[in-house]
Order: C-alpha cells, then structure tokens, then sequence
C-alpha cells in the first residue's frame, strides 16, 4: 500500500511541476496594450497613415529593447521604435502606421535583442479608398449613426467612424483617411498647438469639419473659435427647426423635429448661411469647408431627415493625395524625372568614339610605332600595357562621372496656401551609391517614412525604425550606381510669402502677385488645364498676371528639357496628367489633367534640400529641389 502511494505522489510530481514550469516560462515582466485607427478599435484607410498608442509597463529588471509592429500579411516586421524600458516603467508610444493591403490583423512584440518576451494581437478594420469616411468626435458612440445610409457622392457609399480623442493626430497625413469630422462634446482647447495646425492644414487640403454649438458650444468652439465662420453667441431656446426641414428634399413633417436651443451667431467676412435662420453656417477654407452648426449635433438624433439635412449642406471638392498616389502607383516621382550625371549612361556616340580610340591604338598605331622603334618583338608587352592602361582609365573616369562618396537627392512637393506658413511635404528621397554598400538612413523625428523603397514600378519592403529623436531604416542595400527612392511626409515651415490682388473675369484671370520674401525659379499661374509662365520671380517684385482660361496648355504645354537636376515639365506632367489621383481619398471623379480642385495656383520652383537626411557613417553630397504648390486666395 505504501508503495502505491508513493507511486501516485510522483505521477502527481511528473504532471504538476511541468506545468508549473510552462506557466512560468510563459509569465512575463512586459505588457503591451493596443489602440490602434481612428476609433481605437483598428479602423483605418488602405494606403493612408493611421495613430496608434502603444502602452509598455515593465514589472521586472531593466530593459533596452525594441517594439516591432507587423501586419499579418507581411513576412516581417515594418516598424520598430526602439525603447528604454526601466524596472517599473510605463511608457506611452506613439506610432503612425499605414498599409496599402487589406489586411484585419497585426502582432505588436517587445524584442531584446532579437527575441520577442511578449506579443499581442490587434485587430484591424479595412475601409476601401472608394468610401466616404465620416469622423464623430463625441462621448456618444451612437451619434450620427445615421450618415451610415448618406450619399455624399453620387455612387458611393459613407462609412462613420466614431473618433477616439486620445488617437487625435498631430499632423495632417494622420488625417488624410478621414474626408468629415464632426465635433461634437469634445474639449477642443486641450488640442496642443501642433494637433491644431494638424487640423488646419487638413481643412485646406480638402477636409470638412462641422463644430457642434447648442450645449456643446463650451467645450467644441474655444479651440478651434479661429476656424469657424461665425463669432459664437449667447445660448437662446425655443429656437424653430423649420428652417432645417427645407433643407431636406423628402416629404418630412416639419413637426418631427421640435424647437431646440442655439446659438446666437454673426456671420465673420467671407462666411455664408446654409439656410434661412443662420443655423448652419459655412465657409471654405483653401479647398476645404468649416461648417458652424448653432445647435447641438444631437438634436437632431431622432429626426428622420438628419442624414439628408447633412447630404445637402456638405460639398467634397477633389483633392490631390499625393503620397497615396504614389503609393497606390508603385512609382517613385524622383526616378522618373532625376538628371544625376551618375545614373546617365554614355551617349553611342561617345561609345563608339572610344571603342574606335581603343581600336586604333591598340592595333595600328602600336603596330606602326613599333615597326618604326625596329622593336616588333615587344608587342607581346605593349599590348597588355595598353589594355591595362584603357581598363585604369575607363574605372577613374567611371569614379569622376559617379564620385566616391554617396548622393543623396531630393525632389519634394509641398501643398500650401496664401497666407500660410506651413505646408504639407511629400518628398521623394534617393540615395545614390557609387559602389555596392548597405546605409543608415535618418531623419526628422516628425517625419513619416513609408516603409518601402521604389523601383519601377514596384515596391520593397524596407523596415522603419523610430526612436525619440529621429526616424529612418537601418539597413538599407544600395548596388554599384543604383539609385533607392523613399517617399517621407512631414508638415514643414518657411513657405513663401505671397500677396495676391486677382479678378476672375467670363475669360480671363487678371491681377498682380508679389512674393515678397524669397525668390521662385520657373513659376506659373494654373487654373485648372489653363496656365501662364511668369518665369523666375524675385522677393519684393510684383508682377503682372493675366491668364487666358480655356487654353488647355497645362501641364502637356510645358514639357521644357531643363538643364536642373530635376526635368520640371516631366515632373508636372506625372503630377497632373489624366486622373493621377484616382480614385483616392475621392470617391469625388477626377479623370481630367490639370488641378482637379477649382482654386488658382502658383507654383514655383527653389534649389536646395528640404529635409535633412544623414547617413551616419558617410559624408553625402546632399542635391535638391522643391516645387511649392500654393493656392491664392479666391477673388
């Protein structure tokens, strides 16, 4: 009897103790918890950057390692942010992250050198490019559910997605994915000054933002009272809705919206009331539109005419989504349109001159030369010499033509606005190698990097790697003369100063522009498929504009050679050739050439790069320019 329970005891031992075993294996001192998308819970836009928020606690020993975020249909991690994690740290990461696949999930890890401790998984919500995406900032998750069945664009259908206030973005790529936002209960003056250029500029690329008053009003109207159309008033009740049921085209009793509250509002210049009693105010801001609603967004939660009431009052402009675009396409901007001495191959001629040089000397003239010195015999050490001699020449003029140190040029488009001193940034970015060499690459901490290189016309993945004081990708392979071409967003200052003074007449825009602080090189005024050179523009010079409509000269009447490292008229030629940004971030048709958008345009050109970009390790020759897109205000 004994013996059987001795026999059992270690049956027990053999079962328990390496499970216990297992289980603490398994335990592990870092945890990872996950928002990621615009609501928090993974929806996003294919080929658009989302937010994500990374939380990290340790509960064990000190820790250097790095997060690695891979999308589950991807072989490999694509971002990493390396991090500090000290015994009972929490930490919170910020990471932007974007897909051009239609993927639902990804795994978030924490590596130590090269061995994950622990991983989750995020789930992920595609939303096709083809759809309207509709943001609601407010603690309701129910509010606005009913632009659900809107048609903001003829054939297409609207998506909401109910914003997470503590994903908001600090910069306008983050929000490119989204085409509305509403604001509805949501403290605005918390925004920091970089969320609130963020919003700003997205506006003037084409977004819409409606601002809740009514209740709301304290909390969404201090933040962002400067965008708005409207000084905002005292509240007053018992206010008729009647005046937002002529809006809507069905046949919807008046009765089945009852009196609510408002705002009393006056309209500020340039702003235009929606309907009769001023309880939708509007005005456009570049190519986009702030709309001021007087009342409370959720007073009309239980109207059936709400979704139409904001189908009639909202217009999507086109817009030119530049990086999407480029990504969408596969196609590096800078490859096509890059004159680097190093990545031009010589002309036949100059070929044929010197395989008949090599010829010439090589044969007869080391044959008569010889013949003459009575020395024949030494052909056998004259040849050689002469072919070695041809071999050392052509390898130092290879190294004149390509240079020994690495190039690094740039061609970036930057999307701004008349009065504006920021802008968004799409930069195509090389590195140009003359011998066969693997790079580290960095830049601004700000900047986006799209975690892949171009060559015609397709994609490598290369990973990204972020830190707290830069961004860039560790190890990125360059064969001998080959050019790597990356695509970086970021928002950027300093952009030229313009006054403008236009008239819009049946046939013509006349008028003058001064730039007044810096000097544009081959700029143009462009409406549409219309546009005038005005050459090379001096800071403080006002010049004379007077361009004829109709002409149908843009961009396929200027496809000059030019003598810069960047061929200007093939760049506005891929730029805004036929439909070159469909079909994203606008279901709006675009299938035209020239500016989509009806704004007017001057577009310029300055030397020099606009980012800074190292190559630790390397001393690179840095090459750029920079084409700004600045639309003038409208007359």
């Amino acid at each position: 009897m004994k013996h059987w329970r001795l026999l059992v005891l270690f049956a027990l031992l053999v079962l328990f103790v390496p499970a216990r075993l297992t289980h603490a294996q398994d335990e592990t001192p870092v945890r990872i918890e996950v928002l990621a998308g615009f609501d928090g819970a993974g929806q996003y836009r294919i080929g658009h950057w989302f937010p994500t928020s990374l939380v990290v606690s340790n509960d064990g020993p000190d820790l250097q390692g790095t997060l690695e975020w891979r999308f589950a249909n991807h072989d490999q991690a694509l971002y990493h942010y390396r991090l500090d994690l000290p015994q009972g740290a929490r930490k919170q990461v910020r990471l932007p992250v974007m897909t051009t696949g239609m993927t639902r999930a990804a795994t978030v890890a924490f590596s130590v050198d090269g061995e994950a401790l622990t991983s989750t998984r995020v789930s992920l919500v595609p939303l096709n490019e083809s759809q309207i995406t509709v943001g609601v900032l407010s603690r309701d998750r129910s509010l606005l559910n009913s632009l659900a069945a809107a048609t903001f664009v003829p054939n297409t259908t609207t998506i909401v997605s109910h914003l997470d206030p503590t994903l908001w973005p600090d910069d306008p790529a983050l929000l490119s994915g989204l085409n509305i936002i509403f604001v509805h209960d949501f403290v605005t003056a918390d925004l920091t000054p970089r969320q609130r250029e963020a919003l700003d500029l997205w506006i003037h690329l084409g977004g819409v933002l409606v601002v809740s008053g009514g209740a709301a009003a304290s909390q969404s109207v201090p933040g962002l009272d400067d965008l708005l159309p409207v000084n905002v008033g005292e509240l007053q009740a018992g206010v008729s809705a009647a005046s937002l049921a002529a809006l809507v085209q069905q046949a919807t009793s008046v009765g089945e919206l009852p009196n609510f509250s408002a705002n009393r509002v006056t309209l500020r210049t340039g702003a235009q009331s929606l309907d009769r009693a001023g309880l939708l105010v509007s005005h456009h801001l570049g190519v986009g539109q702030v709309i001021f609603a007087a009342f409370d967004l959720a007073s009309t939660r239980m109207w059936s005419g709400e979704a139409e009431l904001w189908q009639a009052v909202i217009t999507l402009q086109p817009q030119m989504p530049i990086a999407a675009s480029f990504r969408w396409r596969n196609e590096s901007l800078l490859a096509n349109t890059l004159q680097l001495p190093g990545l031009q191959f010589p002309s036949t001629s100059m070929l044929l001159l010197l395989m008949g040089f090599y010829i010439v000397v090589i044969g007869p003239l080391n044959f008569l030369v010889l013949r003459k010195l009575g020395r024949i015999d030494l052909a056998w050490f004259t040849t050689p010499g002469l072919i070695g001699l041809f071999l050392i020449a052509s390898y130092s003029i290879s190294l004149v033509i390509r240079g020994t140190a690495p190039t690094v040029p740039q061609l970036a488009l930057v999307q701004s606005f008349e009065g504006n001193q920021q802008g968004k940034a799409t930069v195509f970015l090389g590195v140009f190698s003359p011998q066969r060499q693997s790079y580290q690459l960095q830049v601004d901490a700000q900047a986006l990097i799209t975690p892949a290189t171009f060559e015609r016309f397709q994609t490598n993945n290369v990973p990204v790697t972020r830190d707290d004081a830069s961004v860039g990708m560790e190890d990125l392979l360059i064969d001998v003369s080959s050019l790597r071409s990356l695509m970086v967003e970021q928002m950027v200052d300093g952009i030229p100063n313009v006054e403008s003074a236009l008239q819009v007449e049946r046939r013509r825009i006349a008028g003058e522009l001064t730039v007044t602080d810096t000097d544009l090189r081959d700029a143009m005024i462009v409406y549409g498929e219309s546009a005038q050179s005005l050459g090379d523009l001096r800071a403080g010079t006002q010049v004379p504009v007077e361009l004829m409509l109709g002409q149908g000269n843009f961009p396929f009447g200027f496809w000059q050679e030019t003598g810069t490292m960047i061929n200007h008229g093939q760049v506005l030629n891929n730029m805004f050739g036929f439909g070159n940004f469909m079909p994203f971030n606008a279901p709006v048709p675009n299938n035209r050439s020239g500016i989509v958008d009806d704004g007017i345009y001057l577009l310029g050109w300055q030397e020099g790069s606009l980012l800074e970009v190292s190559l630790p390790g390397h001393a690179p020759q840095h090459q750029g320019e920079t084409l700004y897109m600045i639309r003038l205000e409208q007359p």
